[in-house]
C-alpha cells in the first residue's frame, strides 16, 4: 500500500473545526435578523395579513370547520397547520396553471356566460357587478 493510501485509511475524514474569533459579515447578520423576524411567519400572514375573507377561503380549501376560522393561529393544532400549509400550496398550483394557460383575463372567464346581476351596480366598463 502506498503512503498516500495509508493515510487515507488512517484519516478517512477531515475534521472540520470553527475558526476562533471568526467574525460574522454584517450582510448574514441582516439576513438571520430578517428570516428571525415575526412578519416572515405563517403566524404573521395568517393574523395580520389575510383578511377574514381570505382565512375563510384558506380555511374552506384545507377542510376545516367554520369555528377555526375564527381561532388565532396560536391554537390551531399541528393538524390544521399542515392542513392549512397544504391548501396555501394547491391554491398556488391553481393559480399557476390558470396563469400558465393565459387564462386569467376577465373577457376569457366571462365570454359566453349569460349575464345577471342579482346585487350591486353593474359595470359595463369591466363587465362585472360592482361590490359594496
Amino acid at each position: 500500500m502506498t503512503a498516500t493510501a495509508k493515510q487515507i485509511t488512517q484519516n478517512p475524514v477531515p475534521s472540520l473545526e470553527a475558526i476562533e474569533g471568526s467574525h460574522t459579515p454584517q450582510g448574514l447578520r441582516e439576513i438571520r435578523a430578517m428570516l428571525g423576524d415575526e412578519r416572515h411567519t405563517p403566524k404573521h400572514v395568517y393574523t395580520q395579513v389575510l383578511s377574514e375573507r381570505e382565512r375563510t377561503i384558506l380555511c374552506f380549501a384545507a377542510g376545516l370547520k367554520r369555528t377555526d376560522i375564527d381561532k388565532p393561529f396560536s391554537q390551531l393544532s399541528y393538524e390544521q397547520r399542515d392542513a392549512l400549509r397544504k391548501a396555501v400550496l394547491e391554491l398556488d398550483e391553481i393559480v399557476k396553471a390558470f396563469t400558465s394557460a393565459n387564462a386569467m383575463a376577465p373577457a376569457k372567464f366571462y365570454q359566453g356566460a349569460k349575464r345577471t346581476v342579482t346585487s350591486g351596480h353593474f359595470d359595463p366598463a369591466n363587465q362585472l357587478p360592482k361590490q359594496h
